[in-house]
């Protein structure tokens, strides 16, 4: 199956909901031991990711570091098995959060 990133819905962690199956998030990594899974935190809550060790980006993985996560989501919402992370470190979180609130206020409108 060839990558395409519009197949994954751009998300934040609060409005997950039963219909999202692949999703992509962009956050903050919390709780990285160089084991299979750490803490995403973005503006609205925080998932569990579960990090495939044949990943590239596992060997650089690091707490504080902003990610772009590609993955499907459980069926308890309570965490995302990565298919791709990319490392994100120079979005800036806050141009990015009010991005998406002008987003959907447009949308609403």
């Amino acid at each position: 199956m060839e990558f395409n990133d519009t197949t994954y819905k751009a998300q934040v962690i609060a409005d997950l909901s039963n219909q999202d199956h692949f999703i992509q998030l962009i956050g903050v990594v919390q709780d990285w031991k160089n084991g299979s899974k750490f803490t995403l935190k973005d503006e609205s809550g925080e998932i569990s990711i579960e990090v495939p060790t044949d990943e590239p980006i596992f060997l650089i993985l690091k707490d504080e570091m902003i990610v772009k996560v590609f993955g499907i989501v459980s069926e308890t919402l309570e965490s995302v098995k990565a298919e791709i992370i990319s490392d994100y470190s120079g979005m800036d979180l806050e141009i990015l959060k009010k991005t998406r609130k002008l987003r959907k206020q447009f949308l609403q409108d």
